[in-house]
């Protein structure tokens, strides 16, 4: 009987260990794996200019300061929308306490600010400097539209591909690996850099030198925007 169970616990503990070497060995027979990723950047020129303008009434009486600045944005909106391939939409409007230096409310300010845009700076610019002398100009700049980064990516694709494959080549023979072979991969676009907006104009009157010059075109220059397209994946190394 003791015999019996030393032969079957001999061969449990056999069935183990090869168990464990043929284990052992499919973990050895399986070809290592490398991951990494690669980019493409492109620099493109922002396509759309942009102008932020807001009017700004104050009364004792909350009401009387909203119809106030309601009138005049009402008439700086219809006369941006007389701009041909402009496009016009009224940020916020808002109505807020004005405090005295004894702490009370002294009067009431209501503020409306209208933002205009177009791939056409020269639009954009003559428009800005018109309202200018009905609104106050708070800030400009551009941007790039969603299609000219669309675009940008997809030319970037093949050269983020490219620049993946030939990183993971580089490395695979650095390790001592002649051929690769794509295990897994994702493509993906990190968007890209916008200029940051200029600075704000703090000056709520314009001078008469700025009044006489109001109808001449904002000077606007673009910028470029930086577009990325990133590569991640995994590559099996083999000999």
């Amino acid at each position: 009987m003791r015999l019996h169970r030393s032969l079957i616990s001999i061969l449990a503990a056999t069935v183990l260990v090869a168990g464990a070497h043929a284990a052992q060995e499919g973990l050895e027979s399986q070809p290592p794996t490398l991951r990494l990723d690669a980019a493409a950047n492109l620099e493109v020129v922002e396509d759309t200019a942009w102008a932020s303008l807001t009017v700004e009434r104050e009364a004792r009486e909350a009401k009387d300061a909203q119809r106030q600045a309601a009138a005049a944005f009402a008439k700086v909106v219809a006369q941006a929308k007389e701009t041909s391939g402009l496009d016009v939409r009224t940020e916020s409007f808002y109505t807020g306490p004005v405090y005295g230096r004894d702490g009370k409310i002294a009067s009431w300010r209501s503020r409306g600010e209208i933002r205009i845009e177009s791939k056409n700076t020269s639009a954009v610019a003559q428009a800005a400097a018109e309202l200018g002398t009905q609104a106050r100009l708070t800030g400009s700049g551009f941007y790039l539209s969603t299609t000219a980064r669309t675009q940008a990516e997809k030319g970037l694709i093949g050269t983020a591909v490219e620049e993946f494959q030939g990183k993971a080549k580089v490395t695979a023979l650095a390790l001592g690996f002649p051929q690769t072979e794509i295990k897994e991969i994702s493509i993906g676009q990190s968007g890209y850099n916008p200029r940051p907006p200029g600075p704000m104009m703090k000056s709520m009157a314009m001078s008469a030198e700025m009044a006489s010059r109001a109808t001449e075109p904002l000077p606007m220059e673009p910028g470029k925007a930086t577009v990325s397209v990133t590569v991640s994946g995994a590559v099996t190394l083999k000999r």
